[in-house]
């Protein structure tokens, strides 16, 4: 669910946190040089499931 910030207002002050949707497609150690990698995260059962059970 969505963090309200009215209740998690200390998650959002927190210069080393970035709060993403679910899922959410990220680019982690990308520079000038480097387009860093793409990853897509997710919280849940429901990715490995549809993997598993689709033929």
């Amino acid at each position: 669910p969505f963090l309200d910030e009215k209740y998690a207002w200390p998650l959002y002050n927190l210069k080393n946190v970035i709060l993403t949707g679910n899922p959410a497609n990220v680019n982690i150690a990308a520079k000038k040089d480097f387009p860093g990698f793409d990853v897509l995260t997710y919280h849940g059962y429901s990715f490995p499931f549809y993997v598993n059970n689709i033929s």
